[in-house]
């Protein structure tokens, strides 16, 4: 799982063992989270465990459209700073 983790550019995942890795080893990652997430995230777009983690966190239960359009526009930008680094 590292060596897959590693060799990508950037993870888009839910709160998940591979978002737990892919924080570990400094891979730029969104993690999609439920309105209801576990308090141990904290409440802003970033935690203090990984550096390279973006949370991005449901408005209304059980309504993912903002969330994925949230991660998919900054996805875009990663894939773009990638291409002309």
């Amino acid at each position: 799982s590292a060596c897959l983790v590693g060799s990508e550019m950037c993870i888009r995942d839910r709160d998940t063992a591979v978002a737990h890795l892919a924080g570990i080893l400094g891979v730029p990652t969104w993690v999609l989270l439920p309105a209801d997430a576990d308090p141990r995230w904290g409440v802003g777009p970033t935690t203090r465990w990984y550096p390279s983690m973006r949370l991005v966190r449901q408005r209304a239960v059980g309504d993912w459209t903002d969330v994925v359009a949230a991660v998919d526009a900054e996805l875009d930008t990663c894939a773009w700073q990638a291409t002309t680094a």
